[in-house]
């Protein structure tokens, strides 16, 4: 008999070396088809040890590590999420105090009727919190992120230079803004990248007021530096987890 050395199948004896079903060459043999190193490979992979073996490395080695490396990138994004949401209500809180001590923002943003002793007692009482919540978030993003230094501080420049500057410019700004308290208006303008026009910049130095328009472009300036902030923290790896 003869059989073709790739598909096993039958040939009749008279015909050429090459088998007219898969074209590969065929060889005689005393009744049994001779394997084919593919053929082999396939048997050998399919014996019932060799996949009991392969099974056991799959379930004692590589579904642990995924499962854990599942389990550590989930950790990790929980952190940032608590840390980014810690950020957020922080400027929401801010922005919402500064506002009770310097505008009516449901009466269109007129400035509030109370005096200056009263807003600076309410200062005092709101920047206990916020002195308090920006080192506590300060020693976070230091733990997490000591290699990534620019994210610690940057949020230091923020909560010490720029949130103090916001609240000078705000409360100096009802009554005008005389060249002394203007440094602090240049400075914060510089850091928030110019969120006002140059008439308004002009009308405030000049003396005049800050109105609530303005104060809202400073705050959404201020908010935009907190987001990309929170970004940078999204976008780096924490130290532990890297």
């Amino acid at each position: 008999m003869i059989y073709c050395s790739n598909c096993g199948i039958e040939i009749e004896p008279n015909v050429k070396k090459f088998c007219v079903s898969c074209g590969c060459s065929i060889i005689k043999n005393s009744g049994k088809s001779e394997e084919s190193s593919h053929t082999k490979i396939i048997k050998s992979l399919s014996h019932p040890l060799l996949l009991l073996i392969i099974g056991a490395v799959i379930s004692s080695i590589l579904i642990p590590q995924l499962t854990n490396k599942w389990q550590v990138n989930e950790k990790e994004l929980d952190i940032k999420f608590e840390l980014s949401e810690q950020i957020r209500n922080f400027v929401a809180n801010f922005t919402t105090d500064l506002t009770k001590v310097a505008y009516d923002a449901g009466n269109t943003g007129k400035i509030t009727n109370i005096s200056n002793e009263t807003r600076k007692q309410l200062f005092q009482k709101y920047s206990n919190t916020w002195r308090k919540e920006c080192r506590s978030i300060e020693i976070t993003l230091n733990m997490y992120y000591p290699e990534k230094r620019n994210i610690p501080e940057e949020w230091f420049i923020l909560c010490n230079r720029d949130l103090l500057n916001f609240y000078i410019v705000t409360i100096n700004g009802i009554d005008g803004i005389d060249g002394i308290e203007k440094r602090y208006l240049d400075e914060l303008m510089d850091r928030l990248d110019n969120p006002l026009n140059s008439f308004e910049l002009d009308s405030i130095t000049a003396g005049g007021r800050l109105y609530y328009g303005s104060w809202l472009a400073i705050r959404e300036a201020v908010i935009d530096k907190y987001q990309n902030l929170i970004k940078q923290i999204i976008d780096a790896p924490i130290a532990a987890y890297s």
